[in-house]
């Protein structure tokens, strides 16, 4: 056969001045068409026909060629000089494309290419792709598949009938592309049997400005960096110190087609094993050589052990209904566990309440404790009957262990409470030790006499009360420590002195306490040394530490969180000596190319409150000469919000968006000390209010370049009642938006699952017969007339925390009021947008509202929502 000269033509030298049309009163004319210039190149390179390819049901061409996915499209994001290593061995570099090249195939030999440009727009726009080529070729967008030709044709000659001419035509696509800088890649084939050069030419239509095409792989931050990536889930150190597992998930967010695994690693990061089998609910013999491990399937679960240096995992436990976590025995020579079987339903689709928690999911399901022998296999039931009890921790010499019991009493604040026992595992008697309100949990010093217990300010008295003074009621969620004598029950507090809140505590064996705490907008560790009344705080190297392990014999910590501008990573840190070392980053290649704003902190003073915190998120290449809208974050319940990366509300997501992005910390949130998470009790609203408008106001004196005329609001949960309720008080914003918000605060502590409960902190003492200022004066539906501001409700349909008519009846009273509302709802979803899909349109419905009033870009919201009008009538 002989050898056929192809010539591969690229458009890399061409570039069409735009000039923006007229548009006339009738009728609107297309939007100016630029060539696409800047291109990397990938290739040609031959790729032989596979054997086998003729005969059968269907011949192997060109076509089927194309569908091979020869160079993987998620995750490429390349730059002139990457290279990839290609399937026959040979080494590929994208560079950058020449005017034309010239390809040389051996007879009948095809040819792949790949041309990739980085497309960069300021709004979002649907720009108009047309592709010249008489080749197969397909054309990829942010990795997926926009338009394809899938057959080669000649270029159309004189006299050609229309299937010819049509075949000629471009390949055309259409181009959504939000704020930001998105990958288009074309993937080409060359066809040999067909005669006509190879030629390639990209042309875009496209707002003048709109849209600018570069090599330059830098960019902002996305919400695919967010929701499409690798997160750490847990970790678990082991009592040694020496080897850790970390817990991993992709997407982040839950999705029928996530994908969940465990990592071993080393104290240093090196990785022993990847475990992908569904392991779950990971725990380290206290020798820290063997690992357990559980494996679920449809509500039955087998209990494995494994050693840590290789071997066959050996199974203790199978087909186990309802297996509900486990702790080893010190000896590591059994294991104690709890089994909770789901409970029987009234087969006549009925349902009487047996009280107010029977409304939660698995409330009457019992949990009983079972030990089980790892040498033979034997078990023994510790606990029976109808009562559910919690296993909390198992003695220093394996002779009993914690449980607590959790009681009901509807008519006695704050209407449930915590017995803790300790339960005998020779004789199974098990003795009350304490009735503890406000409970957390409770782990065994290492003397086995004391246990730490964590639970609320108040739970024994004033013993944990360190505001005190202030009259107010405590906020019951500034959880504190207590150490508690198992023999006498007396309780001394340790943290009482210790602004921070308790998120958890663990022991080690030479008797120092380690503890994870809410600090400020932080999470922070503490480690109280044995024998020592003080805390001392420990470097972790981030902002906020999400999860910590403690190694119980050598104190060694293990860790992963993030900051504000740091990514999530994993890290450790010896008892011994040394600082915080990082052993992972997840998302190191992914975020290599980003480029992120900075952050600056902003407080203020209030009048009669002190100092409130605040930090303001800079878009990427600020430029203070410049005008910019602003969202405004905040929280406003009974937790701050905290320095991360990313999350559910990203507001370095939102300054990579074109926004400057303040976020404040009103009163009432744990993490400041008790006198200040205290005026969170009975205030609904009424301080937090006032803080926010006043500093917004203070934010945008302080920086000309905020334009006060486009600032957004928004907030979720208690948040979400904040945002409502801030539009009956203020026309200080533009637009808000309000996730999961309460309207009516009667109805959310009647219907919602947890209302009571968390009303018994947040309006102690207040019911809807003894307090309707409270109920119907600070609930926004009942002041809806003074509502002005645009406002976007998002609810999930399935929420049970607050339930979705709190943004219904809002939505009910504005509509008939004719105030700018929107309300979407996302089926089947809880109190947060967890499936993959709902939560990207949930994320990006936040973004297209804010550009909709505070840029004057409908587009986006155009795009999302599609031509849906409300109903008239």
């Amino acid at each position: 056969m002989r050898s056929k000269m192809v010539m591969f033509v690229c458009s890399a030298a061409l570039l069409v001045a735009a000039t923006l049309p007229a548009v006339g009163e009738e009728e609107t004319m297309g939007q100016p068409e630029t060539a696409v210039a800047a291109w990397l190149q990938l290739g040609p390179v031959t790729v032989p026909w596979p054997a086998f390819r003729e005969g059968g049901a269907k011949d192997f061409g060109a076509a089927e060629l194309l569908a091979t996915p020869m160079l993987d499209q998620e995750g490429l994001w390349p730059a002139a000089g990457d290279t990839v290593r290609w399937a026959d061995g040979s080494t590929l570099t994208w560079q950058a494309a020449q005017p034309s090249l010239e390809l040389v195939a051996g007879g009948d030999t095809p040819a792949v290419v790949y041309l990739a440009t980085y497309l960069a727009t300021d709004r979002f726009v649907t720009a108009k792709l047309s592709l010249d080529t008489t080749q197969l070729a397909e054309v990829f967008l942010d990795g997926v598949s926009v338009a394809k030709r899938d057959s080669a044709t000649s270029a159309p000659a004189e006299g050609d009938d229309a299937e010819a001419a049509k075949a000629a035509e471009p390949l055309k696509a259409d181009l959504p592309m939000v704020e930001g800088k998105h990958l288009l890649v074309v993937a080409a084939v060359s066809d040999p049997s067909v005669e006509a050069p190879w030629k390639l030419a990209a042309r875009l239509e496209a707002p003048v400005g709109s849209v600018g095409a570069s090599t330059d792989p830098e960019r902002s931050l996305r919400l695919a960096d967010i929701l499409d990536v690798e997160s750490v889930t847990g970790l678990e150190l082991a009592p040694d110190g020496r080897h850790l597992a970390i817990h991993l998930t992709t997407p982040s967010a839950p999705a029928d087609d996530s994908e969940h695994w465990t990592q071993i690693r080393t104290f240093d990061g090196r990785l022993v094993r990847t475990l992908r089998g569904g392991e779950s609910e990971l725990s380290w013999s206290p020798d820290g050589r063997r690992y357990a491990y559980t494996v679920s399937d449809e509500g039955k679960a087998d209990l494995w052990v494994a050693d840590v240096e290789g071997g066959a995992d050996r199974r203790v436990l199978e087909g186990v209904e309802g297996l509900d976590g486990f702790l080893w025995l010190p000896e590591g020579q059994a294991i104690v566990y709890s089994v909770a079987p789901e409970s029987e339903k009234d087969d006549r689709g009925v349902k009487r309440y047996r009280g107010l928690n029977d409304r939660w999911a698995g409330w009457r399901d019992v949990d009983s404790l079972y030990l089980v022998s790892l040498a033979d296999g034997s078990r023994r039931r510790l606990t029976g009957g109808g009562e559910t009890v919690h296993l909390q921790d198992v003695r220093p010499d394996g002779g009993a262990v914690l449980l607590s019991v959790d009681r009901y009493t509807p008519t006695e604040w704050p209407f449930t409470h915590a017995d803790l026992y300790e339960l005998d595992l020779s004789t199974l008697a098990a003795r009350l030790i304490r009735r503890v309100t406000w409970f957390g949990g409770a782990t065994y010093a290492p003397d086995g006499k004391h246990a730490a217990v964590s639970a609320g300010p108040s739970a024994f008295g004033p013993t944990g009360r360190s505001a005190g003074e202030t009259g107010n009621p405590a906020n019951e969620y500034d959880t504190q420590v207590y150490l508690v004598d198992l023999e006498s029950g007396d309780v001394r507090a340790l943290t009482h002195d210790l602004k921070p809140a308790i998120l958890s505590l663990a022991w080690t064996a030479g008797g120092d306490l380690v503890v994870l705490t809410q600090d400020r907008d932080r999470q922070t560790i503490y480690r109280l040394p044995k024998g020592k009344s003080s805390f001392v705080a420990i470097d972790s190297g981030l902002d906020t530490v999400e999860g910590l392990s403690v190694a119980r014999r050598t104190g060694d910590l293990a860790y992963y969180g993030s900051s504000t501008l740091v990514p999530p990573q994993v890290m450790v840190r010896g008892a011994a000596a040394g600082g915080p070392k990082v052993i992972y980053r997840p998302l190191e290649k992914v975020l290599e190319p980003v480029r992120l704003g900075r952050l600056e902190d902003f407080d203020f003073e209030t009048e009669s409150r002190g100092t409130i915190l605040g930090r303001i998120y800079y878009p990427p290449g600020f430029d203070a000469a410049n005008t910019y809208p602003a969202i405004v974050y905040y929280y406003g319940g009974a937790l701050p919000t905290e320095r991360t990366f990313g999350g559910r509300y990203p507001k370095d997501l939102w300054a990579a968006m074109g926004y400057v992005v303040f976020v404040l910390q009103p009163s009432g949130a744990t993490g400041f000390g008790q006198e200040f998470s205290d005026r969170h009790v009975n205030d609904w609203g009424t301080t937090v209010a006032d803080e926010i408008i006043a500093g917004t106001k203070k934010f945008l004196e302080a920086h000309s370049f905020v334009d006060p005329k486009r600032v957004g609001a928004i907030g979720a949960s208690y948040g979400g009642f904040m945002t409502d309720l801030l539009q009956t008080r203020t026309d200080l914003f533009s637009a808000a938006v309000s996730h999961a918000g309460i309207s009516s605060i009667s109805s959310y502590w009647g219907q919602g699952w947890w209302g009571y409960l968390y009303n018994a902190v947040a309006g102690a003492g207040s019911y809807p017969w003894n307090n309707p200022d409270l109920y119907v004066g600070q609930s926004p539906l009942f002041h809806a007339d003074r509502i002005q501001t645009p406002l976007l409700l998002l609810h999930g349909t399935a929420d049970t925390n607050v339930p979705p008519g709190e943004s219904q009846q809002l939505y009910t009273a504005l509509s008939i009021l004719g105030k700018p509302v929107e309300l979407v709802t996302f089926d089947g979803e809880n109190h947060r947008i967890a499936d993959h899909d709902k939560r990207e349109l949930w994320s990006q419905l936040i973004i297209a509202w804010f550009d909709r009033y505070l840029k004057d870009q409908p587009e986006y919201w155009e795009h999302l929502m599609g031509d849906e009008k409300k109903p008239k009538g």
